[in-house]
């Protein structure tokens, strides 16, 4: 089960980096 969450945290960050990345972006602009 702990391997569960962290994949689960880990998609997070994953889904988190891409959100800012496009924040950044758009502020560029």
């Amino acid at each position: 089960e702990e391997i569960h969450v962290y994949h689960i945290i880990g998609g997070l960050m994953v889904i988190s980096g891409v959100i800012l990345s496009q924040i950044k972006v758009r502020k560029k602009q």
